[in-house]
């Protein structure tokens, strides 16, 4: 699951960095639905709304493992949105940050539907540590596998298949303290 999501204002990634000359716009603080944010696709980069109006209500998320099977993502293009991390929150309402190893990159797919393109994160099972915060996770795209990602087709769809879950530690949010004497 992946409903927020955020770069970083001292993001050092080559991805988002190429993202946002491209698209000659500084993006930086929380990426949330509805709003548009950077993506990198076959053709290059774009500025995409995120989320795509369906019955009851908007869908930002697609499993990844049935993704091709519904009628609404079977025709998406693969995508990958630079980000410095995303946020989770547990059953009992705490927000945790997670950021995935460094060379590793969202994936997404960019949707033409009647209001525009739009685009939906991909989520697969959660693992190891965080199996305790929530039981879905982005899906995450290697460095080196980008190229195939991005390409569509049989190899996007076999990596896919192959791709285990990203070692991501979740750490609990401390909401910032206000100083009474500043």
């Amino acid at each position: 699951m992946c409903g927020r999501y955020f770069i970083r204002d001292d993001e050092e990634d080559f991805a988002v960095l190429y993202a946002m000359e491209k698209l000659n716009r500084k993006f930086s603080g929380d990426i949330t639905p509805g709003s548009d944010a950077p993506v990198i696709t076959g053709k290059g980069c774009a500025q995409v709304r995120w989320g795509v109006k369906g019955p009851a209500g908007l869908i930002i998320n697609a499993r990844s493992e049935t993704s091709r099977e519904k009628r609404l993502f079977s025709s998406g293009r693969e995508l990958l949105l630079p980000a410095s991390g995303f946020y989770e929150w547990n059953r009992s309402g705490t927000r945790y940050v997670c950021v995935p190893p460094k060379g590793m990159y969202m994936a997404g797919l960019l949707l033409n539907v009647p209001e525009g393109e739009r685009f939906v994160v991909l989520t697969m099972p959660s693992a190891g540590k965080m199996d305790s915060v929530h039981d879905r996770m982005p899906v995450f795209i290697p460095k080196d596998c980008c190229r195939t990602w991005l390409s569509g087709g049989s190899g996007a769809a076999g990596l896919l298949g192959e791709l285990e879950p990203a070692d991501i530690l979740p750490i609990p949010d401390e909401p910032e303290q206000i100083s009474m004497f500043s």
